[in-house]
């Protein structure tokens, strides 16, 4: 669930400080903040709704801010880098270690409230209007923040495959969001390409069979995460770059600089 698109939202303890230090680029640290919001958590009598209200009030920021979000990026590495601490409530949390501790390097609640979030975007991405808009923009901060993590974060470079594999390995894509689409499937390639094909395929493969192995228009037969599958994705690249249907200028550049990945990493490790 997200508070994103609630005309009346309730009160939330963390939009504030999270915003101030977004916006300002003054005042606390972001080590500082990130401690402070992690006290907050722990002295909560519900850690584990504070722990959703924390990261909805993140990711509406990351949805609400044009790229890049160095500054959400930054937040996100103070939170990473905590020590563990043990809340304060005698009620125990999902989320806790076996000695009751929340990881802050685990960013605890943060993966599954990113894919509930990423899922709700996507879904109404075909409104247009700002649901198209911060589903771009959270793609884009998704995108580099397993670029920075190099995927071991909680964002995972399957995602990568699941953006091309919707958008260019399909023959007849929805028209109202392909413009849309092309340009996610772009981001991720360009900014998470490197960590997909750095990641260990053996690992993606005992996980992600099933969608490596999936058969789509453009990849019938379904054989896994290969080098012609990195080549059909990049000519798919090249040609839309260049499209003079309903493509704008922007949506062009990025799936040019997507193609440029991949054929850098073709050429490196040919």
């Amino acid at each position: 669930m997200t508070t994103l698109f609630e005309e009346k939202k309730g009160p939330n303890t963390f939009s504030t400080s999270v915003q101030q230090f977004l916006e300002s680029g003054k005042g606390p640290s972001a080590h500082a903040t990130a401690s402070d919001l992690a006290s907050t958590v722990t002295s909560s009598d519900d850690v584990d709704n504070a722990l959703w209200e924390l990261w909805d009030a993140f990711f509406n920021a990351v949805a609400r801010s044009p790229t890049p979000h160095t500054a959400h990026l930054t937040l996100l590495s103070a939170f990473a880098a905590l020590p563990p601490s043990r809340p304060g409530s005698q009620e125990s949390s999902r989320h806790a270690q076996s000695d009751g501790s929340l990881r802050w390097a685990d960013l605890p609640g943060f993966s599954a409230q990113w894919r509930d979030v990423h899922d709700i975007l996507e879904s109404r991405r075909g409104e247009g209007g700002f649901p198209a808009e911060a589903f771009l923009r959270f793609c884009s901060f998704s995108a580099v923040y397993l670029r920075d993590t190099r995927g071991a974060g909680q964002v995972h470079p399957i995602n990568v495959i699941y953006a091309a594999r919707g958008t260019l390995e399909r023959d007849a894509p929805k028209t109202e969001t392909l413009s849309l689409d092309v340009n996610v499937a772009s981001v991720w390639i360009r900014d998470g390409g490197q960590t997909l094909w750095d990641s260990d395929h053996d690992s993606l493969r005992q996980h992600w069979a099933t969608t490596l192995d999936h058969p789509t228009d453009r990849w019938p037969d379904g054989r896994g995460l290969t080098r012609e599958r990195w080549a059909m994705w990049q000519e798919r690249l090249k040609t839309l770059s260049v499209d003079e249907g309903e493509l704008d200028k922007d949506t062009k550049a990025v799936a040019g600089e997507a193609a440029n990945v991949i054929g850098a990493l073709l050429e490196e490790h040919h």
